[in-house]
């Protein structure tokens, strides 16, 4: 009888083991990626009924992790050994592992191998960069986004490549009574619509053609993004990593921004930019003390503008690129969405190829952005 129970239970966490590794979707559920952890730690033993009375007891696998060993310890088949490795798998998911985004160089370049940085090295890059702020006179925060009247104003700016024409316009259409204020609050708006001065004719064509729309809010929240990055590392270490979870407190935030910057007087300034630019692009969802979140479809116009932009030069690129970038991670697209996404603008005729060969899986880019954004406003 043993004998059968142990033949069952290798059958069945060879069968686990290798759908995870072949990332197939039942393999991706809390249930049976703890039961997968837990068998490297309890051995001969049907697991399921002990997974179940995990989560009977603790609710969801980021609780579980998040228990005390003192309190694993009280479900019967927990002992402090099972207990230790959740712990050091929960000590592990809390360090501060961001993702910087990867060279982008072409497939073709013989270097490209060599050249992506790996997960650890990409680490270190973010860790670095934080640091750099912590140690500056900046933080990287901003007291205000005005994400909403910036997607509001957009699509009404006129066509010009005059920086200061397009100043004076926000600065007059801004819904503030003081000039002063509207002074102040149209350059935050400008800072991350269009960094250096530069007026971007692609973006002021995209938003004509998808005025007050998903696409457009995703859109600018990307070029918030890429303009105070540190909104990058907030969406990867308090959105993603509680995505099973489904909101936090609002105080986390500020929590979090404090822990990076104890010295700073500005987190509240921070929490308050910050949740502007979340709110108003409709990442998160404020009520209360919460904020709500969730993974969201893919918005195909937005993901051709955001790649065309990260990735400008024609030629062929390794599709990890994106799942590694945390520009698309940011906009809490589900990443099972990502490849139908990609896909689809090859079906639209956005993008040349998309491959899957064995382990190489690529994209092949033949627009610059202006150009896709042409070809998407002319259909």
């Amino acid at each position: 009888m043993v004998k059968n129970n142990i033949q069952y239970d290798s059958g069945r966490r060879k069968r686990l083991r290798e759908d995870f590794t072949a990332a197939i979707k039942p393999a991706q559920k809390d249930e049976i990626l703890l039961e997968i952890l837990l068998s490297y730690a309890i051995p001969s033993k049907d697991l399921q009924p002990l997974v179940h009375d995990l989560f009977s007891r603790f609710g969801s696998l980021p609780k579980i992790l998040n228990a005390d060993v003192e309190e694993l310890v009280t479900i019967p088949g927990i002992k402090e050994y099972s207990a230790t490795l959740l712990k050091v798998v929960e000590t592990i998911r809390k360090r501060t592992y961001h993702f910087e985004q990867s060279p982008i160089l072409p497939l073709k370049d013989p270097s490209y191998q060599q050249s992506i940085l790996s997960y650890e090295e990409q680490a270190s890059v973010r860790f670095k960069h934080l640091n750099a702020l912590r140690k500056g006179s900046g933080t990287g925060m901003v007291s205000k986004a005005l994400m909403k009247e910036a997607i509001e104003l957009l699509p009404q700016l006129p066509d010009t490549d005059d920086i200061n024409i397009i100043r004076s316009f926000v600065r007059d259409h801004l819904r503030f009574n003081a000039e002063s204020t509207r002074k102040r609050y149209s350059s935050y708006i400008l800072s991350y619509l269009f960094p250096d001065d530069i007026v971007d004719p692609s973006i002021l064509l995209f938003a004509k053609r998808y005025p007050n729309s998903p696409d457009l809010r995703a859109v600018c929240f990307y070029r918030f993004c890429k303009t105070y990055v540190l909104i990058n590392a907030i969406c990867e270490d308090l959105l993603i990593r509680n995505i099973g979870e489904g909101s936090i407190p609002k105080r986390e935030i500020r929590d979090y921004l404090t822990d990076l910057f104890p010295n700073t007087k500005y987190a509240n300034d921070g929490v308050r930019g910050f949740l502007e630019a979340l709110t108003g692009a409709g990442i998160v969802r404020a009520q209360n003390n919460t904020l709500s979140f969730s993974y969201r479809p893919v918005s195909i116009p937005a993901f051709a503008f955001i790649l065309h932009s990260e990735y400008p030069e024609p030629g062929m690129y390794d599709i990890g690129l994106i799942d590694r970038n945390e520009v698309f991670r940011s906009q809490l697209w589900h990443p099972d969405d990502i490849l139908p996404a990609l896909y689809e603008l090859r079906n639209q005729g956005l993008i040349s190829k998309v491959s899957e060969i064995d382990t190489m899986r690529q994209f092949t880019v033949k627009y610059s952005l202006e150009e896709v954004v042409k070809q998407m406003v002319t259909r």
